[in-house]
């Protein structure tokens, strides 16, 4: 959260992040002085004129499902058989009046394949990957 929030700073926009890490979302809080909620894509509203950046949980590229295994009682079953473009696809529901909704993730549902701007090769504990920007605007402002 600290480089997304860091970077909304830098372009001059507010950032609200949100994660289900009761621990983390203090830290981020209360030492670093950011606004981190503590929920999930499930439970996260926001009313007012935004963007939205979301990075799901990561998904195996192989069955396209969550292979991070959660310790939180919220990050159930049914979290973890949503797919990335699931998760996408929650959040706009929740937060219907952005103008943009901006997604990087590793797997692609199909059809989902027009909304991706950009492509970029990570290292990560993961190993190296393709991760993929997709940008899908908000047709209904």
């Amino acid at each position: 959260w600290g480089a997304r929030y860091d970077a909304a700073l830098e372009l001059g926009r507010n950032y609200v992040g949100s994660d289900f890490n009761s621990e983390l979302v203090e830290w981020h809080n209360n030492v670093k002085h950011r606004e981190i909620k503590l929920c999930d894509a499930n439970n996260f509203y926001y009313d007012k004129d935004c963007s939205v950046f979301i990075c799901p949980p990561y998904s195996d590229p192989k069955t396209g499902r969550c292979f991070e295994d959660y310790n939180f009682e919220v990050f159930d079953n049914a979290a973890k058989n949503m797919s990335q473009c699931d998760w996408l696809k929650l959040v706009m529901k929740n937060v219907p009046n952005a103008r943009e909704y901006v997604m990087v993730c590793k797997v692609v549902d199909k059809g989902w394949e027009k909304y991706i701007v950009n492509t970029k090769i990570n290292k990560s504990h993961f190993g190296i990957n393709n991760e993929y920007i997709l940008v899908v605007k908000n047709n209904y402002l």
